[in-house]
């Protein structure tokens, strides 16, 4: 009777320890074919990176800077005079000053 029982217990253990080896290594291949799966996306998205930074490339030498006139600022005309005066002058009140007076 005891042999019986161990080895009902021991085909039990058995078939857990099998059962469990055989999700186990159905898990590993899922995971294996998604890791190929994710490393074939990196590798598509490299390429196509090298292409943008291509198309980038060439958008910048399109876009660059030519040797024309620098930018003209918002209101330069307004701020032109108070800024140039404050450069000049002793201070900024005085500048301010002699630009408000008539």
């Amino acid at each position: 009777m005891v042999w019986a029982i161990g080895t009902i217990v021991a085909a039990g253990v058995a078939v857990a320890g099998l059962t469990l080896w055989l999700r186990t290594s159905a898990q590993l291949v899922q995971m294996t074919q998604r890791a190929q799966s994710l490393e074939a996306r990196v590798a598509q998205l490299e390429a196509s990176l090298v292409g943008v930074r291509r198309q980038l490339r060439v958008l910048e030498a399109r876009t660059a800077p030519t040797d024309g006139p620098a930018p003209r600022l918002a209101l330069e005309a307004v701020t032109g005079p108070l800024v140039k005066a404050v450069a000049f002058s002793a201070g900024a009140r005085r500048a301010v000053r002699r630009l408000v007076r008539p």
